[in-house]
């Protein structure tokens, strides 16, 4: 006649979790842990424990994620919690780590490279280094991620190389309204492929030879318009009136020009 299944390891899951909820001993615990059969009845066990070693080789390896999260909220191994970070095939338990992660490396590597957007998003809002958070800026594999980091950025070089390169415009239209060196703007108001970023640029530029380089130089005729709307030099008013090739732009810095010899002239000149 063979020996009786513990109650713990019920084929009843109610019952089971009541038997677990009545033992105490830590060794009883981490067996339950480790062997019973219904999930229900190792998370009831998991719940109760206390060693750290038992939760390290249960938030690694049980088959089931609702006992390895109950696990991993209670783990401390910054080193296990950084691999589970990594390497965990279920990300809500990729997430569940990252929040109680403190090496920011390993932060910034997830927010960097995990494919689930929440896990990226989770190891983003928990960097506060602003190096790693620069790394992340111009490096990180999802925009979204990029973005909610340029968002965060105090580095003013960081910002203005993000905002010349980054591959997608609305990470490089974050970085610019975040900076102020009028020179780094207005290389972007010149050369960005992106109207919007452009944009963006031209609004934070008052330097009055950068505006005049905008006015002649810039690819999108918006910038140009908007330029000209901001010159007061009549000088250079009157070199965009008379060599512009857009109309709109040209009529615009005629407009502009208030010496009316001077507005003969270019007319004239036709």
């Amino acid at each position: 006649m063979g020996l009786s299944k513990p109650a713990w390891d019920s084929n009843s899951w109610e019952e089971a979790v009541k038997a677990v909820e009545r033992i105490k001993d830590e060794a009883e615990l981490g067996r339950i842990a480790k062997e019973a059969q219904l999930w229900q009845a190792r998370r009831a066990a998991v719940a109760k424990l206390e060693d750290q070693n038992i939760l390290a080789g249960i938030a690694q390896h049980d088959a089931y994620y609702a006992v390895r999260q109950v696990a991993v909220a209670k783990l401390e191994d910054q080193n296990i919690l950084a691999g589970i970070a990594q390497h965990d095939e279920d990300y809500a338990i990729r997430q569940a780590v990252v929040e109680r992660i403190t090496d920011q490396s390993i932060l910034g590597k997830v927010a960097q490279h995990d494919a689930y957007y929440a896990v990226r998003q989770a190891a983003v809002e928990r960097i506060t280094d602003q190096s790693i958070l620069g790394k992340v800026a111009q490096h990180g594999a999802y925009f979204s991620v990029r973005q909610s980091e340029v968002d965060r950025f105090t580095d003013k070089s960081i910002l203005g190389l993000v905002a010349q390169h980054d591959a997608y415009y609305a990470v490089r239209q974050a970085a610019v309204a975040k900076l102020e060196d009028q020179s780094i703007l207005a290389y972007i108001a010149l050369n960005d492929g992106s109207v919007a970023v452009c944009r963006a640029a031209f609004a934070k530029i008052t330097d009055p030879i950068l505006l005049a380089r905008i006015a002649k130089k810039a690819w999108h005729r918006e910038a140009r318009l908007a330029a000209v709307a901001k010159i007061t030099d009549q000088s250079v008013l009157a070199d965009v009136a008379e060599h512009e090739e857009d109309s709109d732009v040209r009529r615009a810095a005629l407009a502009r020009i208030t010496d009316p010899m001077l507005r003969a002239d270019i007319v004239l000149k036709g």
